[in-house]
């Protein structure tokens, strides 16, 4: 008998089709900078950091394959809505009035807060209403999370949870929090109280959020060197410590100035246009970098042609919108 009829068949992997799955994420995701602060970030330590988010210094590409992981965020609130109304829960994901996704906006307009939804019949306190927020973690951040709990194990998703409480009427100051283990779907599940610090917590991320939209310039990092752990890991360190230009927008331009109602004018030549969001993601020729945005390089004048600065090695260039 020949041997060849016991052999497996062989693997015919359809890389073609893996590919095209990717290149439709790719292609389908949001290329659009972000027109607000989000409360998902304001709990970042780092305040440079958010300054530079907020100011569009710099866009991380992201391959197929990482848009498809960060997505499993979306499905899982989903799936824990429909686990939650299994489990005799009243949950509320869109707000009646807008017909949209619960959203409300803070310092001064510049700040938004994207609510997950809010849930009635929680078991430990059947009649209040307790705003909601989902996460999905890998194994090691879940079983930090089950020995540390929400504060100090994600400081960032209990700022998010704040921020939410503070603002999202009719949950009477009390915060549900859910995370799912993406290795074996284990949940664990947090109340928040208000009054346990909370309050604090929103005053503190109120006067952060202001420092970060208001400032002119760049605010002071957690490390001034980039070999610092964290930096390292940082969407933002190359911008951060001068290895990549920043990108050309209104809002890297030291014409452009953050107004109240979530507003930004243009003070070119004295005027003061006021900018859409797309029109400031355009390059423009009136591009003139925030100086001290500019890491590594010294102002040394001013001509027609645009601002002069002078590289550590001596070199001259002139930063004239192109």
């Amino acid at each position: 008998m020949d041997v060849t009829e016991y052999l497996l068949p062989k693997v015919i992997r359809a890389t073609e089709t893996e590919e095209a799955i990717y290149k439709g994420i790719e292609k389908n995701a949001d290329s659009w900078m972000s027109r607000r602060l989000g409360a998902s970030v304001i709990g970042n330590e780092c305040l440079r950091a958010l300054w530079l988010g907020f100011r569009w210094a710099h866009k991380e590409i992201f391959q197929g394959r990482m848009l498809s992981l960060f997505g499993v965020g979306h499905w899982a609130e989903i799936r824990m809505a429909k686990y939650l109304s299994q489990a005799g829960m009243e949950v509320s994901t869109i707000n009646p009035e807008t017909k949209k996704q619960w959203t409300y906006t803070f310092c001064e307009g510049h700040g938004v807060d994207k609510i997950d939804g809010a849930v009635l019949g929680v078991k430990e306190a059947m009649k209040t209403w307790h705003l909601w927020e989902c996460k999905t973690s890998n194994d090691k951040g879940f079983k930090d999370m089950l020995k540390k709990g929400l504060r100090e194990s994600k400081p960032v998703h209990f700022a998010q949870v704040v921020v939410g409480m503070a603002q999202m009427t009719g949950v009477k100051k009390r915060g549900l929090y859910t995370m799912e283990n993406k290795n074996d779907s284990t949940i664990y599940m947090e109340r928040i109280r208000w009054e346990e610090g909370c309050a604090e917590e929103w005053k503190r991320i109120k006067e952060r959020a202001k420092r970060v939209v208001f400032s002119p310039i760049p605010l002071t990092g957690i490390s001034s060197t980039p070999t610092f752990f964290k930096c390292k890991f940082c969407d933002y360190s190359g911008v951060c410590f001068g290895e990549v230009r920043p990108l050309r927008n209104c809002r890297t331009c030291m014409h452009s100035t953050p107004m109240s109602g979530g507003e930004w004018v243009c003070e070119k030549d004295g005027g003061k246009k006021a900018l859409k969001h797309g029109e400031m993601q355009k390059k423009k020729s009136c591009h003139r970098y925030i100086p001290s945005l500019l890491v590594g390089l010294e102002q040394v004048d001013v001509v027609d042609e645009g601002i002069v600065y002078k590289t550590v090695k001596g070199e001259t260039w002139v930063d004239n919108g192109r």
